[in-house]
């Protein structure tokens, strides 16, 4: 898995590319959102356009991130998710749980409201 981070003005943006079904990733991405986003915000967007994969740990990671930003009065907006991903959020009841944008562009958009 790559992953990507930007900043979209003062809203970090992470790209994820490839498949996030491993301990390895999952902790790879924790630490990016751990040293790269929380310490200058308390909200984030993750593009998931180029995410072909994902199990539970990936599930379980997004889970994580949404706690830790709400606990600190923020936020995280998945965006660009695919049909697949969109279903196993279906399945587990978690797209009711998580802000879910079309784009990144409206990603961003939401969370400097």
């Amino acid at each position: 898995m790559e992953i990507q981070t930007k900043f979209s003005g003062e809203i970090p943006v992470i790209s994820l590319s490839g498949s996030l079904s491993t301990s390895i990733n999952c902790n790879e991405l924790l630490d990016v959102i751990n040293e790269d986003v929380f310490p200058n915000s308390t909200k984030v967007v993750i593009n998931m356009k180029d995410l072909t994969y994902m199990n539970s740990e990936g599930i379980g990671v997004f889970i994580t991130i949404l706690t830790k930003s709400r606990n600190r009065d923020g936020e995280l907006v998945l965006t660009n998710v695919n049909q697949t991903i969109k279903k196993l959020l279906a399945i587990t009841k978690l797209e009711k749980i998580f802000n879910i944008e079309e784009t990144e562009a409206e990603g961003v958009a939401y969370l400097t409201k």
